[in-house]
């Protein structure tokens, strides 16, 4: 449950970023990457976790993000290419030390990501009504 309610909350914090980032300028821009961080670990937990208890995967490396990503692409999770470009964006913005990385980042974290984050977010909600049933 902390998975779904932090997946959430971080989300919903991106949202409100996506219409004052530009406005606000780099400190905004700085929390709006903060965010997409934790809300991708959170993400790519959840999937770990669908992949290993529902699933019953375990023939894979658990503790990798690319990993994860790559098993729930091929159970249909998720889709695209874009949640590797996003652990891309994860990766290079933890070593982001000027915040030019991130003034480049957030037009796509805002626009795009957030899209994926919801969307996965759809997909898991259903999954729990199904188990629920």
């Amino acid at each position: 449950m902390k998975y779904w309610s932090g997946l959430h909350s971080c989300a919903e914090a991106m949202v409100l970023r996506k219409f004052f980032y530009l406005a606000q300028g780099l400190r905004e821009q700085i929390r709006t990457g903060a965010k997409f961080t934790i809300t991708f670990d959170l993400a790519w937990k959840v999937m770990k976790d669908i992949i290993t208890q529902y699933y019953a995967v375990v023939d894979f490396p658990k503790g990798s993000p690319r990993e994860v990503l790559k098993k729930a692409f091929a159970l249909q999770m998720i889709d695209g290419d874009v949640w590797m470009d996003m652990l891309k964006t994860r990766n290079d913005l933890s070593h982001d030390y000027d915040s030019i990385l991130i003034q480049e980042a957030c037009g796509q974290i805002v626009t795009i990501y957030i899209d994926k984050f919801y969307e996965f977010s759809r997909w898991a909600e259903a999954m729990s009504r199904e188990l629920t049933q």
